[in-house]
């Protein structure tokens, strides 16, 4: 701003100007009038403004050359040289290019000025008055684990330089920007044009806080988000047959710290058991139902205790006993026994489990005409 404000004074102190004015006009012995003056009648008249005069003896004064925009100075009169005094208004985001008014362009701004010249004159360009534009850079962390963590922010001087700060007095052409700290199992590497840094259609924009695409400074049109880009660490889960743990597992799969790994909906089956949820034994804690997100392992988690290895998460699967009344050929599903019989306990595995009661607090048999009875005795009659 004070650069500024010294050019404009510049421009009205010291433009380099020639105005010869007449302040009276006079005759000549054979009837002529001076310059800046011209005959009107049998008088001789300063020229107006905008007008002059060069040669004596003229009956109109001639028109002054002046910037299509520019306006006179009005009450100068009596001009003797194509030089009347002119002030011209260049707009917000123009700058006068020795000629004429012109615009900054595209990425660039600028408060406008007020510029003075004569006749065709007027004074040298004056392009530093544009100042580029700076846009600001919004930077995403872009975890699925941390959907509401806080962006961090940059600023980019179009054709300079980034900066912290959209107030910077220094920009530096090659960055840094700001950048997020790794994790424990996620490294950070970078930022793409695209939350997907797999995605095709993203671009990489830094490694690290610096750019690697060419003219960095120039590359921003406009206010920008950019997304964190990670390498994710691996780690693997087995599922066992029972909670000694002992080979083989029943299943396993490899999951990346940082997304979302769930767990299998297939399981172990056991006649005469319903599986419930898997249980967390070494590696993590907790309860898992199929289909459910697996907690990650923690960094005392992940490795073994050599700190060498990625040490597997481990989990077993827990059951309840078929119910009363049921019985479970297999773990997803309990079936009821047949109308009128039940089960003498609970993890009954066929249906040949399924009997009937006798006494007064077993099986009632009651017919259309609403009457009741019990099989007399105790103990149980085997359903075949």
């Amino acid at each position: 701003m004070r650069k500024f404000i010294l050019i404009i004074i510049s421009i009205f102190l010291f433009s380099p100007l020639s105005i010869y004015a007449a302040t009276n006009c006079s005759m000549s012995e054979d009837g002529k009038c001076s310059k800046g003056c011209y005959l009107s009648g049998i008088n001789c008249k300063l020229c107006e403004t905008g007008e002059y005069s060069d040669t004596e003896g003229l009956t109109k004064c001639k028109k002054c050359h002046k910037p299509n925009d520019a306006e006179f100075d009005g009450g100068i009169i009596g001009i003797e040289s194509d030089a009347c005094p002119w002030t011209i208004t260049c707009a917000e985001n123009q700058y006068w290019d020795g000629i004429k008014c012109t615009s900054c362009g595209s990425y660039y701004h600028s408060n406008g000025a007020t510029y003075k010249g004569s006749g065709p004159n007027g004074p040298e360009a004056h392009p530093e008055v544009c100042e580029p534009n700076i846009y600001k850079l919004t930077l995403e962390k872009n975890l699925p684990s941390q959907p509401s963590a806080n962006p961090l922010y940059a600023w980019v001087k179009y054709g300079v330089g980034f900066a912290n700060s959209e107030t910077s007095s220094t920009w530096n052409p090659s960055g840094p920007v700001p950048t997020f700290d790794s994790l424990f199992g996620i490294t950070f590497f970078g930022y793409s044009t695209l939350p997907d840094p797999t995605d095709p259609q993203g671009e990489i924009v830094f490694w690290g806080g610096f750019p690697v695409v060419s003219n960095p400074t120039t590359y921003f049109h406009s206010d920008t988000t950019l997304y964190a880009m990670w390498i994710y660490a691996k780690y693997n889960v087995e599922f066992y047959n029972s909670d000694e743990l002992k080979e083989p597992v029943f299943s396993s799969q490899e999951c990346t710290i940082g997304l979302e790994c769930l767990a299998p909906t297939n399981f172990p089956s056991s006649p005469g058991l319903i599986f419930s949820h898997w249980v967390c034994a070494d590696g993590c804690s907790g309860q898992i139902k199929p289909g459910e997100p697996i907690p990650e392992p923690t960094s005392e988690e992940y490795t073994n205790q050599s700190g060498t290895e990625q040490k597997p998460l481990k989990l077993y699967p827990y059951y309840t006993k078929c119910p009363i009344g049921f019985y479970c050929t297999s773990s997803s599903e309990q079936k009821p026994c047949p109308m009128g019989t039940t089960t003498a306990n609970t993890g009954a595995v066929k249906e040949s489990d399924c009997v009937i009661k006798r006494g007064t607090s077993g099986t009632k048999f009651c017919d259309k005409t609403g009457f009741c009875f019990n099989l007399p005795g105790s103990g149980a009659i085997k359903y075949e």
